[in-house]
């Protein structure tokens, strides 16, 4: 009884490998600190609501870390050289994952490209930084840990006997190119094939009969995930990150019941001083408003700046930067027409500048519905 323990006891010291769990920590904490800075660099301050984005990246550096260092025990039917093994499966095993890597990174920089929301591209620019990073990391790092931990474990030397040297009397490498043929012939002979339900699964998957339901299964979830990301809206507001009993978030709840389908108009609203005797500076603003007007989100744009521009073409005063102020103040605000704008412009105590308009744009239903 005392034997069975002992071995037990030996055969946990030699499967545990604790170094495996931080070499693993380490690399997923370098990738969502790479993915964050990447994020923090492109938009110029942090954004809290990527967190999230970290459990997704550690799933996928978890299955691919995983899977990497498994496939040096499932590889365990035949003795053959350490750096043969690893060359084995680097290019047996991981073109699979250099495949997913690529597709991500390149699926989720087009997202960011198209995202019409500033969160969205966020969140897609930090998932394709951080998966590039663990990918590099997966290649440069944790492929020469994993060989000098396979080594250690080849010369029979436990993780925690750190000044012994072991059997170093290794099979010589038998392979000088890693062809397909040779390929296959080495995975035959390294392949453990013992049965299990995952590999007669796999089998039953693979097999020719089964092909061509699967091909209709993937086309089905590709036509409805095509129509879900055309149709499908998601509606994210500010009370969804509020306690349900806060009374910020009840007081949304209630506006957006009583005025949410009855407010037309949407008012922008500029608080600083602003160099509105600059053609530039008004052709921008008026641009920007007569964009939302093209897109279809508002019908019209009720703006000072449209007037004045308008009154500028008929008026007999001389308008330059330095009449600029006095014009508006003192003869178009008083003209009949313009008197409605007299709330919407603000000037200095000295009547010199101005220093907060308002403008409004009236929306369509498509707008009403995107506000």
């Amino acid at each position: 009884m005392s034997q069975g323990h002992c071995k037990r006891s030996s055969d946990r010291q030699r499967k545990s490998k604790p170094l495996v769990g931080i070499q693993i920590a380490f690399t997923l904490m370098i990738s969502c600190a790479g993915g964050q800075f990447v994020q923090i660099a492109g938009s110029g301050d942090f954004n809290p609501l990527i967190w999230p984005v970290f459990f997704v990246i550690a799933g996928i550096g978890l299955l691919w870390l995983f899977c990497f260092h498994q496939s040096w025990s499932r590889y365990s039917s035949a003795a053959v050289h350490p750096t043969e093994k690893l060359a084995f499966i680097l290019s047996h095993d991981f073109p699979g994952i250099t495949v997913a890597a690529i597709v991500i990174v390149a699926s989720t920089m087009l997202a960011a490209a198209i995202s019409p929301q500033r969160h969205m591209e966020s969140t897609f620019v930090t998932i394709s930084a951080a998966v590039a990073i663990l990918f590099f990391f997966l290649i440069m790092f944790v492929a020469v840990f994993i060989y000098v931990g396979g080594r250690r474990e080849a010369k029979g030397v436990k993780w925690y006997q750190l000044f012994t040297t072991g059997d170093t009397h290794f099979t010589a490498p038998n392979l000088s190119d890693f062809d397909s043929a040779s390929l296959f012939s080495l995975h035959d002979r390294l392949l453990d094939t013992r049965p299990s339900v995952a590999r007669a699964l796999g089998d039953r998957l693979i097999a020719r009969n089964a092909r061509y339901p699967i091909v209709i299964f993937c086309t089905i979830v590709l036509i409805f995930a095509i129509w879900g990301c055309a149709n499908v809206k998601v509606d994210l507001r500010e009370e969804h990150f509020l306690p349900l009993s806060a009374p910020s978030r009840c007081f949304l709840e209630d506006y957006r019941e009583m005025f949410g389908k009855t407010t037309q108009f949407l008012e922008l609203t500029i608080d600083d001083p602003v160099e509105y005797e600059e053609e530039l500076v008004r052709d921008s603003i008026i641009e920007l408003l007569d964009s939302a007007v093209r897109a279809g989100y508002a019908s019209r744009a009720v703006s000072w700046l449209v007037e004045f521009a308008r009154f500028e073409k008929n008026t007999i005063y001389d308008i330059n930067p330095d009449t600029f102020v006095p014009v508006v103040n003192l003869v178009f605000l008083q003209t009949d027409p313009y008197k409605r704008f007299v709330s919407d412009i603000s000037f200095d105590r000295h009547q010199t500048q101005i220093v907060r308009s308002r403008m409004y744009l009236e929306l369509t239903q498509k707008g009403v519905d995107e506000r």
